[in-house]
Parts: C-alpha cells; structure tokens; sequence
C-alpha cells in the first residue's frame, strides 16, 4: 500500500535545503524526497515554515545565542521568505501564462468545431434537399411507369380488337369472295 510523505520527511528535507543555502520550494522538496503532491508538499512547507519561525524565535531567546547570531538567523528567515514568495509568484505567472495559453488554444479549436459544424449542418440539409427531390422524382417517374403500363394494356386491349375485327372482316370478306365466285 502507498504511503505519502510525513511531516518529519519535508521538514527534514527543507532543513537540509536550507542548511545548503538554498531556499526550499516544493520543487526541491519533491526532488529530495522523490515523491510527495505539490498540494500535501506546499502544506507540509507552510507548517515547516511556521515552525521555523518559532524555532528562530526560541533559539534567539535562549541567552548562549550572541544577538548577532539571533539576527543573522532573523535575517536569513526573512530572506528565505522573500525567496518563496518570489518563486511562488514567479510559479504562479507561469501557471497562468500556461493557462491563458490553453484557454486561447481551446477557443481556437472551439470556433474551428463550430465552423466545422456549421458546414456538417449545412452538408446536410443539402444532401436531405437532394434526397427529397430524388425521392420526388423517383415517385413522379413510378407514376409515369404506371400510366405507361395501364397504356401499354389499353393499347394492347384495343389492337386485340382491331385484330379481331380485321380477322372477321377478313373472314367475311373471302366469304364474300367465295360466295360471288358461285355466282
């Protein structure tokens, strides 16, 4: 099971930053210690600073401390402050450069899917016109089809008959024929 850093590893690890002359940020923390959130690492530093802070206090007012060596150490805090702050901010303006880059990168893409879109929807509702036309005309030429099948029958009835009755006159007439050549 995973275990985060304690307490004691970040304290231990920004002493040892410290004592190195260097101001501890989260960064040199983490790299330290190999692992730890920035958010339970910044934590952990805001109380190694109060701590430090009381631990300067107690050590300027124990009477062995020369006050030169109490205020070097005063000195040094503050200076270690400043340090984290101006890292801090400096880590914040990055952050928020990198942000506002995202954000105009994110509106670029959002106007690029929304002409996009708009040219899908458009596509569409011309390919939907072309169908309905196509479709109309399918059901105007299956119209005409039909009426050109119930022609085809009519005519077809009608040539039927014309045949008929041109055999019958046909008929009539080689009897007619038949019966003038008796005479």
């Amino acid at each position: 099971m995973r275990r985060g850093v304690t307490q004691d590893q970040v304290d231990g690890a920004a002493d040892a930053i410290l004592g190195a002359g260097e101001n501890p940020t989260v960064e040199k923390v983490r790299a330290r210690l190999g692992t730890g959130s920035p958010n339970t690492i910044t934590r952990m530093l805001g109380i190694w600073r109060h701590q430090l802070g009381e631990r300067l206090t107690q050590h300027r007012a124990l009477p062995e401390v020369p006050d030169a060596v109490g205020q070097a150490m005063t000195d040094l805090w503050r200076l270690a402050i400043a340090r984290a702050e101006k890292a801090l901010a400096d880590r914040l303006g990055e952050m928020h450069a990198a942000l506002e880059t995202a954000r105009a990168e994110l509106a670029r893409e959002r106007t690029t899917w929304q002409s996009r879109l708009g040219a899908a929807e458009s596509e569409l509702a011309h390919a939907q016109t072309a169908r309905d036309l196509a479709e109309h005309g399918c059901a105007t030429v299956d119209s005409q089809l039909q009426d050109s099948h119930a022609l085809l029958a009519d005519l077809i009835q009608q040539k039927d008959r014309l045949q008929a009755l041109c055999d019958r006159q046909a008929e009539e007439l080689r009897q007619f024929r038949g019966e003038r050549g008796k005479h």
